[in-house]
């Protein structure tokens, strides 16, 4: 019980955010891109179901991401072609690099997965109050 309490003071809190009926957890990522002062602010669904973070065809473009070789990944929603990147965010105040895939369509939503964050937090999801709590492990 105790440390319970002192689990809940420390972190960086995200409210679940709705898309159409259902709520999500989500998190707030800010992408820094090579030649532009502000960086590019979103929410990303947190999916511990991902392998890696998934960005949909038109914000790799805004985000300037480069194609390299095509590769495929299956899943739900059958498979999808991407391209591999690494991109510099802030999540929960820390600053790092992060590999992506960059698909080549945008039926997929911004998908926060664990190659290269998961690694970096503790991740706590707090389903009765609707909370994603990012907490630092580096």
């Amino acid at each position: 019980m105790f440390l319970d309490f002192l689990f809940r003071r420390e972190g960086t809190v995200f409210k679940y955010r709705g898309l159409d009926e259902q709520k999500y957890p989500v998190c707030e990522v800010m992408f820094f891109i090579d030649g532009k002062k502000d960086p590019y602010k979103t929410f990303m669904i947190v999916d511990s179901g991902a392998d890696i973070s998934l960005i949909p065809k038109t914000i790799g473009e805004e985000l300037n991401l480069k194609k390299a070789e095509l590769h495929y990944l299956g899943g739900v929603g059958g498979r999808v072609g991407y391209y591999t990147n690494y991109v510099n965010v802030q999540i929960a105040g820390k600053k790092f690099n992060m590999p992506v895939a960059w698909l080549t369509h945008d039926t997929v939503p911004l998908l926060l997965g664990r190659k290269g964050v998961f690694d970096k937090f503790r991740i706590c999801f707090e389903e009765r109050s609707g909370e994603v709590r990012f907490i630092s492990i580096f």
